[in-house]
């Protein structure tokens, strides 16, 4: 302990424990401090965001797959969607929800607002990676199909950030 502060705290509060990380909880074990991140505040995040996800993402691509998607991209797309990719993608997008977004704002108080803000940004860049690429390397990726996506991933992703941070602190 140098001046006052004890050495884990110092480095429990970097900025990857303040973005990255759930709060920790100072414990003592056998005279040693640790840190206890809570596995059910994560738990919690992570279905409280993937449930609204499937439930909005679902009516959005049941609508708009005919709709929209089928005049536009229609040669490029299968006759059924392929669903061990489509579970894959959303087991992992929700993590970094529950991640990226939703623990980090539970713990810190993050406005709603900013929640917003966060989700949306995070939708921005995932549905970009996806779209962005798509019309860098395919021959034919209409610029409305990817402005339309990345506009839909952030509406999204904000969203169910919102609905997940005001979840999680409801049942925390």
């Amino acid at each position: 302990m140098a001046g006052g502060v004890d050495k884990h705290d110092a480095l429990m509060e970097g900025p990857i424990e303040r973005r990255l990380l759930c709060r920790p909880q100072r414990i003592e074990h056998r005279g040693q401090l640790t840190y206890n991140r809570s596995m059910k505040t994560f738990v919690i995040a992570y279905l409280s965001s993937i449930v609204p996800m499937l439930a909005i993402d679902g009516v959005w691509l049941f609508t708009m797959s005919k709709r929209f998607y089928a005049k536009r991209i229609g040669s490029l797309m299968g006759t059924s969607p392929k669903l061990i990719p489509a579970i894959v993608f959303y087991l992992v997008y929700n993590l970094g929800i529950a991640l990226l977004v939703t623990v980090p704002a539970v713990d810190h108080g993050t406005a709603l607002f900013r929640v917003f803000l966060l989700g949306a940004v995070l939708g921005l860049v995932a549905y970009g990676t996806y779209d962005l690429t798509n019309q860098a390397t395919l021959k034919e990726w209409p610029t409305l199909v990817t402005l339309i996506d990345l506009a839909w991933g952030a509406l999204l992703t904000g969203a169910v950030s919102v609905i997940s941070v005001s979840f999680t602190r409801l049942v925390k």
